[in-house]
């Protein structure tokens, strides 16, 4: 990398038709990068754990729609200003860490259609800024946790395709959500739907002329 690009903050190389290539492994010399956009290009091999933790001014990463392989790196989930982080349809391995409870910005997680393994973490409903939240298409596995939409915003979640097992937990928190895909698991029991009706005061109601 030039030196003119430790200056950096903004790179967007989506839509191209790259021959196959990989994320150079000093990228994390850009420690003022926000947003790395790569989506839908020819890049492949891994990203570079260290590296990609030492861009701490991150904010968007979207790699969706690559060759990229191997474990996704853990530190990207608790960087101090991630908001945004799409990598479906790649072949991603690796689990989501608890320490995305530290992610006091994020809002928006796409990871559709790769390897990740592992249990929802339990952190998942302390990121009080998520309100999109989907894996489908991975080997997630383990139950529903009762606070997996206890984000105030969270409005999407899809946890489709998947290896999730054992009860659907009550949806009394998740006040925002509008999408819920839970096809295609191991859920037992049955389904209680609950559903709230807010009442207009009959003080605050107009009266007909």
């Amino acid at each position: 990398m030039g030196l003119f690009m430790k200056h950096m903050a903004f790179v967007d190389l989506s839509i191209n038709p790259f021959m196959e290539s990989e994320i150079p492994s000093d990228i994390g010399k850009l420690v003022k990068l926000q947003h790395l956009t790569l989506h839908t290009n020819n890049f492949n091999g891994t990203l570079p754990n260290t590296s990609v933790a030492n861009c701490v001014n991150l904010e968007r990463l979207e790699l969706q729609n690559n060759g990229f392989h191997g474990d996704f790196p853990i530190k990207l989930w608790s960087l101090p200003k991630i908001k945004v982080i799409r990598a479906e349809n790649n072949r991603f391995s690796g689990e989501i860490p608890d320490s995305i409870s530290t992610s006091s910005q994020l809002e928006q997680v796409q990871i559709d259609n790769n390897s990740f393994i592992g249990k929802i973490p339990h952190g998942l409903g302390m990121v009080k800024s998520l309100y999109r939240f989907s894996t489908s298409l991975n080997g997630l596995y383990g139950e529903l946790l009762l606070n997996f939409c206890d984000s105030p915003v969270m409005s999407i979640i899809n946890f489709s395709h998947s290896y999730i097992t054992g009860e659907i937990p009550e949806l009394k928190q998740c006040k925002k959500l509008v999408s819920l895909s839970l096809a295609d698991n191991n859920f037992i029991d049955e389904f209680q739907f609950s559903i709230e009706v807010q009442r207009v005061p009959e003080g605050s109601r107009e009266r007909k002329s």
